[in-house]
């Protein structure tokens, strides 16, 4: 690898990086706790994009509507398709995650997202990855 290239990945990494935290910092100004568990751990907090980083554009990665406050378990099945939340809020399972493993995830069918202004139409994008993957 060459210095040009190393330096590139490192100025890379940087924008990144610094970009991550503005987007956490908006998304920990908005709920002190993880928005489906309620959990107020901030160590265990992951500022977890609905649309995918991956998949955003410049704007959308920066965005704290594209952001849930989650914890880590819950950003886990979040980020992976386990679960996703319908347009109320309420949480939506995947059929694939049996009730052993729902209860040990702390996973309810009363659990819900409140405050839903700004994040539909991210939401909804998820929701379509999610009902594709089942």
């Amino acid at each position: 690898m060459s210095l040009r290239t190393r330096n590139h990945e490192g100025m890379r990494m940087t924008r990144y990086r610094i970009s991550q935290s503005r987007f956490r910092d908006a998304l920990l100004r908005r709920s002190a706790c993880c928005e489906l568990c309620e959990l107020d751990v901030r160590e265990l907090f992951v500022a977890s994009h609905i649309l995918p980083w991956a998949l955003s554009d410049a704007s959308q990665k920066d965005d704290p509507d594209n952001g849930l406050v989650l914890c880590v378990m819950h950003d886990g099945l979040f980020d992976k398709g386990f679960t996703s939340f319908a347009s109320d809020g309420r949480l939506l399972v995947t059929p694939h995650l049996d009730e052993e493993n729902r209860r040990l995830a702390g996973l309810r069918e009363d659990m819900s997202i409140e405050n839903w202004t700004g994040r539909e139409d991210y939401m909804r994008r998820h929701r379509i990855r999610f009902d594709e993957a089942h």
